[in-house]
């Protein structure tokens, strides 16, 4: 934990780190997790520093392994590791709506795979293992659209945008994802960056989601017709 605190000084990826995992966990509660109560979500605030962490560490993994229902009701998996290119994940879209470029996903890039074991101060002799994702989030562009045969189009937030960086709960994850650069757009910091942590060193100014990447990714934007896809 006081690695992250160090560290916070000296990357926008982690400013606030520390405060912004704990009102994660919080939802979490609120949102009754299996193994806690649910709580009532207006007092997350103020429970915020009732969060403790066990050892007071937060644990590290190399990869992470979502299993998921394919289009054609068949089971598979994708591993995710941030050191490589296999790093970009999908999620359900909460927010609907017909002015949302987002479509029926949101995307975004897996910086760490982590674990804590939380307490609450009003006992702390049990612990609770709640793992989470630390993930840098992609804005959309332009929707999918097969009437005009374009992909949807992704770029990332800046690192000084409150946003541009989140928690997220695995379990939230539909499957991994193929995000390609637009090369024709050009480089955002060619050849310089202020965060190792985000890669912005690598960033370009914009993305194409790959809907061809496999059969079940193409069935993924035709929403509903994916008879193994039960959201849709």
């Amino acid at each position: 934990v006081h690695f992250f605190a160090q560290l916070t000084s000296f990357s926008h990826a982690i400013k606030d780190f520390l405060p912004r995992l704990k009102t994660h966990i919080l939802e979490r509660l609120d949102a009754g997790t299996p193994g806690f109560p649910a709580k009532d979500p207006t007092h997350a605030d103020n429970d915020r520093d009732s969060i403790l962490f066990k050892r007071n560490r937060i644990y590290h993994h190399n990869l992470a392994r979502f299993n998921f229902t394919s289009y054609d009701v068949r089971r598979s998996q994708d591993v995710i590791n941030p050191k490589t290119p296999h790093c970009n994940i999908m999620l359900l879209q909460r927010d609907l709506d017909d002015d949302n470029l987002d479509g029926n996903y949101r995307y975004a890039k897996v910086l760490g795979i982590h674990h804590v074991n939380a307490i609450r101060t009003g006992n702390v002799y049990e612990s609770h293992r709640v793992e989470f994702l630390f993930v840098r989030w992609y804005q959309s562009v332009q929707r999918h659209d097969w009437e005009t045969r374009t992909l949807g189009r992704v770029r990332f937030l800046p690192l000084s945008n409150p946003d541009a960086f989140g928690f997220l709960d695995p379990g939230d994850v539909l499957r991994g994802c193929h995000i390609i650069p637009a090369f024709s757009r050009g480089e955002r910091n060619p050849g310089d960056g202020i965060s190792p942590l985000a890669g912005d060193k690598y960033d370009w100014h914009e993305y194409f989601v790959n809907s061809f990447a496999d059969r079940d990714s193409l069935m993924r934007f035709h929403y509903g017709l994916g008879v193994g896809h039960v959201y849709s």
